[in-house]
């Protein structure tokens, strides 16, 4: 579409909000559960970005930001989903960091291992060219490379191992090399795995290449094991079994008949049982007719839990296990009516309970019609806990019920429960229905953690336990500035502590109100020093724009060095004389090993090259990691 022609639609605000509204209908229905944003949040998010191919929106952002702060999740959205560009910018605002950084370290080899499972050959090929001085791990990239679909990322890495030079110095570090083949079974790929047991043959012992299949559910790789006599482990995996247990795990019964006929038997498991919480009756029915397999109450137990009425008769009808109070009590918390009144039916024997257990597990959950039969039936009566909890979860038609047949009787703690939910309805619903219900200061210290300012303000003015408390919790600064405000007002506070709280969590807004109502503050050089590490913006922007004394000094300038916030750092340079890099903040640059950072301070202080005291000191780590590139970077910039 023509701009003019986009902007003329998307700027008549009836046809926006009708396109838009159409655009989340859409999106609610094909792409149920995934999270949706909004153009304002989206560019907050760089993964997303990334995700989506905003290169222009990610550039902007990363002109405030650094790179290291949300790097993983930000290149895996690139590498999975993102356009080769996106790729190509992140990786050069990665290239000038040190892979051996003693500060922030950033693993070189974890991208390149992502890259193998998730990206393509084009963009594996591109991350290793461009990190070829980062002494990258082949190995550990061929363990997942086979997990891509793309035998040539497989041949294309094992050839990189093969030649890197530096192969068998790495090797020792690693572990689980075999598990290549074991990837390569996973996703039922023989001809990777043919490929790999002639090249790679040395990555073959030890493999478990049958439990990859397994997992994979490749019948085909199982029978191609078995024809090749590929050899099987003596004893169990110390993690998933038998292989006869395994793929009843994986509920893979072709392949448990499989290994069957080949009279590969052996179980240390409750199958049946493990069949059971599948709902697989067909499985069950085949390991009862065809195996010595055993089974536990757990059996029933997990047919209830996944309210299968028709595996609980079948059960009941061919073994003698029977079930416990377990299963009973999942059917009643998860409303399933008919399995719990089969399961008191027919066991209720060996179904012990308390005098409460079952209802409470029934009204928490909102099972009105559940409650009732056990109420009438098993004569259950709830405690007051579980009358908290459907306060808490607002059940309103549960409450009533309650009410009506005199079953109302809740803890000291509900209004304190409540309290953290903004539920202020149900809050003053009790207090007028039962003015005796406790409450403590826990409510309001909740209602405070989590910002509800109006179950603030009721509970002070409506509750004698409250309206009587001195002073306050100081995340008072949750609830924004007008519970600041409010707080004030009715409380004692602490405003140095809460000032310094709320520059830990980047509240600009919160902090000026605090300091215009606290002009003698003192601020805690440990949270400032975190503010100018973390890169917090709007708060080192308040404090630029009032001058705020304290904040601006070599400390605060070696913090965000050490931080590698390159963004602050060419900030500071250009809006704060008094922010400046001392010698021991160029030390920490290069301890961070971000060498565009280094050549930064280099250009500003071109006498930091002439006045390290022990610049071989300095070396010692990278000598130490083997990290040439860093090494022949420092020998280039600094004088010895």
């Amino acid at each position: 579409m023509e701009k003019d022609k986009f902007l003329q639609i998307f700027n008549n605000i009836v046809l926006n909000k009708l396109i838009f509204k159409h655009v989340s209908s859409i999106h609610d229905v094909v792409y149920k559960g995934l999270e949706k944003f909004s153009w304002s949040e989206l560019i907050k998010y760089p993964d997303k970005m990334a995700g989506n191919s905003y290169l222009n929106e990610l550039k902007l952002y990363y002109t405030d930001h650094s790179i290291t702060g949300d790097m993983y999740p930000t290149i895996e959205a690139a590498i999975k989903s993102g356009s080769f560009e996106i790729l190509k910018y992140l990786v050069y605002l990665l290239k000038p960091i040190s892979s051996s950084s003693l500060h922030q370290k950033v693993s070189f080899d974890d991208i390149l291992k992502y890259a193998a499972e998730h990206g393509s050959l084009e963009k594996v090929k591109y991350i290793c060219e461009e990190f070829s001085k980062k002494r990258l791990n082949y190995y550990n990239a061929l363990m997942v490379a086979p997990l891509s679909g793309d035998i040539e990322i497989v041949k294309y890495l094992a050839d990189k191992l093969e030649n890197c030079g530096y192969s068998q110095s790495r090797k020792e570090g690693d572990i689980n090399t075999d598990v290549t083949f074991d990837s390569a079974a996973k996703v039922g790929r023989i001809d990777i795995i043919e490929w790999l047991a002639e090249h790679r043959s040395e990555d073959r012992a030890g493999s478990n290449m049958y439990y990859g299949a397994i997992n994979g559910g490749h019948h085909h790789i199982v029978q191609y094991l078995l024809d090749i006599n590929e050899p099987r482990r003596e004893e169990p995996h110390e993690r998933y079994g038998t292989l006869f247990d395994y793929s009843i795990y994986c509920d893979q019964l072709e392949i448990a008949k499989l290994l069957h006929q080949h009279n590969i038997r052996a179980s240390f498991g409750n199958l049946i049982d493990v069949a059971a919480l599948d709902a697989n009756l067909d499985k069950i029915k085949w390991l009862n007719d065809n195996t010595t397999v055993i089974a536990t109450v757990e059996a029933m137990d997990n047919a209830a839990f996944k309210n299968n009425i028709e595996i609980l008769k079948w059960l009941k009808q061919h073994r003698n296990e029977g079930c416990s109070h377990h299963g009973f009590l999942d059917a009643c918390h998860k409303g399933y009516m008919e399995v719990a009144q089969w399961l008191w039916l027919n066991y209720h024997e060996t179904i012990i309970l308390e005098p409460s257990v079952a209802i409470d597990a029934a009204i928490g959950n909102g099972n009105l019609e559940l409650a009732k039969w056990l109420f009438t039936d098993l004569n259950q009566r709830p405690s007051a806990l579980g009358m908290d909890q459907v306060a808490i979860n607002n059940y309103k038609h549960i409450l009533k019920w309650l009410v009506d047949n005199s079953l109302f009787s809740f803890s000291t703690s509900a209004i304190d429960n409540l309290s953290r939910t903004g539920n202020l309805e149900m809050i003053k619903w009790l207090n007028e229905y039962d003015p005796s219900i406790g409450c403590t200061e826990r409510a309001i210290h909740a209602a405070v953690y989590h910002g509800q300012f109006e179950t603030m303000k009721w509970l002070r003015e409506n509750r004698t336990e409250i309206s009587s408390l001195k002073t306050i919790n100081h995340r008072i600064y949750r609830g924004g500035a007008e519970a600041i405000n409010w707080a004030w007002d009715n409380f004692e506070i602490d405003l140095d502590e809460m000032l310094n709280k709320a520059i830990i969590m980047n509240k600009s807004e919160e902090v000026e109100k605090i300091i215009k109502r606290n002009p003698s503050f003192i601020l805690d050089n440990k949270h400032i020093s975190n503010t100018f590490f973390k890169a917090k913006r709007d708060i080192i922007k308040f404090f630029h724009d009032n001058n705020t004394p304290g904040v601006f000094n070599d400390k605060s300038m070696e913090s965000a060095i050490k931080g590698m916030q390159i963004p602050l750092v060419k900030w500071l340079y250009e809006n704060r004389s008094d922010c400046q890099c001392t010698i021991d903040g160029f030390v920490v640059a290069i301890e961070t090993g971000h060498m565009e950072m280094i050549e930064y301070l280099l250009s500003k202080h071109p006498e930091f090259a002439n006045q390290l005291t022990k610049p071989k000191e300095l070396l010692k780590h990278y000598f130490k990691k083997d990290d040439i590139e860093m090494i022949e970077f420092i020998l280039d910039k600094i004088n010895f």
